[in-house]
């Protein structure tokens, strides 16, 4: 028998607030200070959800630092399913005050520290928020979090993570579940792109969060930025994270330009070099056939070619301008170069970089010194090892529209189909900017600085141009640009993701990654990391020699992988995408892809020894044919009350492909 979810509602408790939800109950202490004595599942009585009491929130002034305990709480107002509760720090020495606001819906706590610099100077204020300790469902060994930093990490093992909004932590959202029982989402609705740092640790004492916000200099009476936070409550694991936050998503995601169905295919992404790969430096002739015939010898394909040195120029540095074409036999030469690639079926993409500038180019040299990073200490901020090319400013309009400017150019000079914009994607803290000359707050994340500057390069290029980053960036950007290159397979911790999913790539399928894996050739068997684009159903970038620098086993596995992907592109380009499908082995991982006639399944053995057996369980439908797609062998399976249990043999740490193919 189904048990009823409980009505919503906000009621007075001594001392305080019940708040609950229909899967949520919040004790919430308003008398001598403000804290959470209880939180836990209204539905699950067997299986608990529990936090340590304690604070909700700290706030400090970088001398002192209170939590929600040790401030003064005003006189709490409940309207209906509203809840206000003031707050002040300035009794314990903060000058911080304002009010903490819940806004109960049926199915989510949802929150808003609304506080601001109530005193008399100039502070860099230090908010955390919301901070909740020691959760557990049921025993710690059995409660495990789903944290989405880069790639994402699904585990039950004890970590501590700090990653800041942005390339790091791409995806709003958290959970703290139990798999036998439900869980607990942490999610953030913030369109404004407030940088801040998600903090998670699980230790002997359960899982911790904090939400830490971005230090910046707030003058007296300003408002100190947080963001809308909602607490959920769930059955099942942390998918069911994952869908709360696709759903909302959903609500306002949408591209500046239409996305392209020719990039989407796009698997095979190789950067060459025009001084030296392209063009014969000795005749000063291009030799763009023979190069993607190289290409295509190796991996029986070649779908982009990008050219990551079209603007260098040995007289005015090799980022800035983009203009010396004379330096490389002239403006018609390579034009002409990369019209003889895309007749060929080759997309053709070039490179500009989205923070460098030389200081010794024609714009450079005039503009270097108003718009680039200044450090702490007023100096220039400079790219390791080298003394002209400074880190620019993205929040800097001149330089915004010296890039808009040149991306617009270049696409009708040369006419590629994509164009890349280096470094950005990351949108880490080391590209802070202290200038006072530029009108960003001080000190400066790139948060905002990059999305200013990507969505005015995605509005001066064609619509029919992909643009794409450095790194996969956050959410909110993703609608600024088509694809990025991706850094998850390499940054992923193989302890605690021994599948290194890319929970972004599932979140966000029409946005194309192309995952950079090595830089260093892919011989004597280092060359396992090239398994795992595939395993997300990715592509890859690629720049080493095609015929020089991968062993026979790492050019014969992207020979197969780029032709499985190639062949069923219609479900690897499809919406319809779901990571870690449900297997019947638990260390054999699976990822869903389905398309209109094919559904396909990449698989991960975690294993060092070959496992085999029985892995999916499908519904099955007649005439479904299943095979093994790296073999081409049929599978035959056994169907059992209506489900097709597909045997697989799948070799220790290997990856494999199984499709079922429909009439």
């Amino acid at each position: 028998i189904a048990m009823p979810l409980p009505q919503a509602a906000i009621k007075p408790l001594a001392g305080g607030y019940f708040i609950q939800s229909r899967n949520l109950c919040l004790d919430l202490q308003t008398e001598g200070g403000l804290a959470v004595r209880r939180l836990g599942s209204p539905y699950n009585t067997i299986i608990k959800l529990a936090a340590q009491p304690g604070a909700l929130f700290e706030i400090g002034d970088g001398k002192t630092l209170l939590d929600s305990t040790q401030v003064t709480v005003g006189t709490p107002k409940l309207e209906g399913r509203t809840l206000t509760v003031p707050v002040d720090g300035r009794p314990g020495g903060v000058a911080i005050a304002g009010q903490l606001v819940v806004m109960l819906e049926d199915d989510q706590v949802l929150m808003r520290l609304d506080v601001a610099n109530v005193g008399a100077a100039v502070i860099k204020p230090i908010v955390n928020f919301p901070l909740l300790r020691g959760m557990k469902i049921g025993s710690v060994d059995d409660t495990w979090y789903l944290y989405c930093r880069k790639g994402g990490l699904i585990s039950n093992r004890p970590t501590a993570q700090r990653k800041a909004y942005g390339g790091e932590y791409p995806l709003q959202v958290a959970d703290v579940f139990n798999p036998k029982s439900g869980g607990l989402a942490l999610l953030t609705y913030d369109l404004a792109d407030v940088y801040r740092f998600w903090n998670m640790s699980k230790d002997a004492d359960g899982v911790t969060w904090k939400m830490e916000y971005w230090q910046q200099e707030t003058p007296p009476g300003a408002k100190i930025e947080t963001v809308p936070t909602a607490l959920r409550g769930h059955f099942g694991d942390w998918r069911t994270a994952l869908g709360m936050y696709r759903q909302w998503v959903q609500t306002w995601f949408k591209p500046m330009v239409p996305r392209k169905r020719w990039f989407q295919k796009v698997f095979y992404y190789q950067q060459a070099l025009a001084w030296s790969q392209l063009r014969d430096p000795k005749t000063g002739q291009w030799r763009m056939s023979e190069r993607i015939q190289r290409c295509k010898d190796a991996f029986g394909c070649l779908d982009y070619l990008h050219v990551f040195d079209f603007g260098d120029s040995r007289k005015h540095g090799r980022v800035g301008d983009y203009n010396h074409y004379d330096e490389l036999g002239g403006l018609p030469a390579m034009r002409a170069a990369f019209k003889e690639a895309q007749e060929q079926g080759v997309r053709m993409g070039v490179y500009i970089e989205g923070y460098l500038c030389d200081n010794r180019g024609v714009w450079g040299s005039q503009h270097v010194a108003a718009n680039c990073i200044r450090l702490q200490d007023g100096s220039p901020m400079m790219w390791p090892g080298s003394k002209t090319e400074t880190m620019m400013c993205g929040a800097a309009l001149p330089w915004r529209q010296h890039l808009a400017d040149t991306y617009k150019r270049v696409a009708a000079e040369l006419q590629p189909d994509g164009m890349y914009i280096d470094q950005y994607g990351f949108i880490n803290p080391g590209k802070t900017c202290w200038s006072r000359e530029h009108g960003h707050p001080v000190p400066a994340g790139p948060i905002r600085g990059e999305a200013g500057t990507t969505q005015a390069i995605r509005a001066a290029m064609p619509p029919q141009t992909a643009n794409l980053t450095e790194e996969t960036p956050n959410d909110v950007h993703a609608q600024y640009q088509d694809g990025a290159l991706g850094y998850s397979v390499v940054s992923d911790d193989p302890v605690l993701a021994p599948h290194r999913v890319d929970l972004f790539r599932f979140m966000f399928p029409d946005f194309k990654v192309f995952q950079l894996v090595s830089y260093n050739p892919f011989i004597e068997g280092g060359w396992d990391l090239l398994k795992w684009p595939f395993f997300n159903g990715e592509a890859i970038w690629l720049h080493q020699d095609p015929q020089r620098d991968y062993c026979d086993d790492a050019r014969r596995f992207l020979k197969q992988s780029f032709a499985i992907l190639h062949k069923y592109n219609d479900a690897f380009c499809s919406d319809k995408v779901a990571p870690l499908a449900p297997t019947l082995m638990p260390t054999v991982y699976a990822n869903q892809f389905s398309g209109t006639k094919t559904t396909v399944w990449t698989l991960f053995n975690a294993e060092f020894h070959t496992m085999r057996g029985d892995l999916l369980s499908i519904p099955h439908q007649p005439g479904t044919r299943y095979v093994n797609a790296f073999t081409g062998q049929e599978i035959r399976p056994r169907v059992v009350k209506g489900q097709a249990l597909i045997p697989v043999t799948i070799g220790p740490r290997d990856v494999g492909c199984v499709a079922a193919e429909r009439q």
